[in-house]
């Protein structure tokens, strides 16, 4: 029996707060995701000639710029398109239950997995609808920025059509997530495995090739550190997990033995996305050490402003990488809470409420999040980005060194918290679903 399509759209909307949050959650990333794909087709569109730098921005009037900002805008409407597909993954137990309920009520797998992917083709649809006035909004908002950094040049009736075609095709992106992303009520989530061996052996293969080709060929340096930090950090600190564990268990604070065996439970997992966020960090710090060399070398006020406007659109995008490897983390901590629902509805006895399980979600992923942060802001310092951008950059005198130290150390400090905070809080419908007395029948 084929659903009518009124059928399916009154099916798959989404009737819980949890799910409401998933979806605007979603919708916000794509429709940023289309604002931006907007700006680059419009900027590609300006031709490939110099254009007046009394009228934009170096980086939109230079031709040997325009292509690799237009490429820039590209990645970045991917990196928002990667947080719409995490948002999309998150779990929650009663969207789990609805789909149970319907697949009892003799709907077939094929017809859930449909009532899914209309789901998402709804969000994309929307989000496609709302990257327009986004875009505008966004241009305006650069629009009152100094002209160096006016990377949004403005609005011309060519960005109707794009629009209507970045609409399109954020639908038919937004209905492959949702058929790609579907899994069913009763699916199994086996523990992910990771090649630990060949991690470690890459790891340190990396490394090796790095101290090897430090004073030769600059160039692949501080990339074969990036890697091999990231690798051996993603194979390797996942053994800290049990120690750590039983460490909290002994604080005598409920929250904390709680946080410590959620991190035992999904250990792999959390090393990988850690890595990610080192990684992430690596570049932050840099960043921030060319930065330091550029604002003690440089005297032109014209140029600074030139090179601090490309760090800072630099340090967006890597914001943007770290902010979705933080999503991968909470998608993970949702998949923990669908899967414990049953346990979890038996601490309701007990007097737990969802405010206490929030600040254990916030403890779980800001133990995660905060030594990989630190650890990489650090080393990208003190490293430097050496052959990253083409050349040596001399290491900033002592006193500058150790600010940057500071400030990057409160940055990672306060990011790791910040982003805690915003996971448990857009986890608090999740957190009230799996509490749910009704999970003891239904999971």
């Amino acid at each position: 029996m084929s659903l009518s399509l009124s059928t399916t759209v009154l099916l798959a909307r989404s009737r819980t707060a949890a799910d409401r949050s998933r979806i605007h959650l979603a919708t916000a990333a794509l429709a940023f995701s289309g604002a931006l794909l907007i700006n680059a087709v419009h900027i590609a569109l300006l031709g490939w000639g110099e254009l007046s730098k009394d009228l934009y921005s170096n980086y939109v009037a230079e031709a040997g710029l325009r292509p690799g900002l237009t490429a820039t805008l590209g990645v970045l409407a991917v990196l928002a398109g990667s947080l719409a597909v995490q948002a999309l993954r998150l779990g929650t137990a009663a969207r789990e239950r609805r789909f149970a309920a319907l697949q009892l009520a003799g709907a077939s797998l094929g017809q859930v997995r449909r009532l899914s992917t209309a789901d998402a083709t709804l969000i994309g649809l929307v989000g496609g609808l709302l990257s327009g006035p986004l875009y505008a909004v966004l241009t305006a908002l650069f629009g009152g920025l100094p002209l160096v950094a006016r990377v949004f040049p403005g609005l011309s009736l060519s960005d109707l059509p794009v629009w209507i075609a970045v609409a399109v095709v954020l639908t038919l992106c937004g209905a492959a997530m949702g058929y790609l992303t579907y899994r069913g009520p009763s699916a199994n989530r086996q523990a992910s495995t990771f090649p630990v061996p060949t991690g470690v052996i890459g790891g340190l293969a990396c490394l090796v090739l790095a101290a090897l080709t430090w004073s030769r060929v600059p160039f692949f340096t501080v990339p074969l550190i990036l890697i091999g930090l990231a690798m051996l950090w993603a194979t390797q600190v996942h053994k800290l997990a049990g120690p750590v564990g039983r460490l909290l268990g002994r604080s005598g604070t409920a929250g904390q033995l709680l946080a410590g065996a959620r991190i035992v439970a999904d250990a792999r997992s959390a090393a990988r996305m850690g890595g990610v966020l080192l990684g992430c960090a690596f570049l932050v710090g840099a960043l921030a050490h060319v930065a330091l060399y550029t604002g003690i070398d440089k005297n032109d006020p014209d140029s600074l402003g030139f090179y601090f406007a490309g760090y800072v659109m630099s340090g967006l995008g890597l914001t943007l990488i770290a902010g979705i490897a933080l999503a991968s983390l909470t998608v993970g901590v949702a998949d923990q809470l669908v899967d414990q629902r049953r346990q979890l509805a038996c601490l309701t006895a007990l007097g737990v409420d969802a405010r206490f399980l929030r600040q254990v979600i916030r403890d779980q992923i800001a133990m995660v999040a905060t030594p990989a942060l630190m650890i990489g802001c650090c080393a990208g310092l003190l490293v430097g980005p050496g052959g990253l951008i083409g050349f040596q950059v001399d290491l900033p005198s002592v006193p500058f060194l150790a600010a940057g130290l500071a400030g990057l150390l409160l940055l990672s400090w306060g990011f790791a918290t910040g982003g805690a905070a915003l996971a448990g809080y857009l986890l608090r419908n999740q957190l009230r679903d799996a509490l749910d007395p009704e999970n003891l029948r239904a999971a």
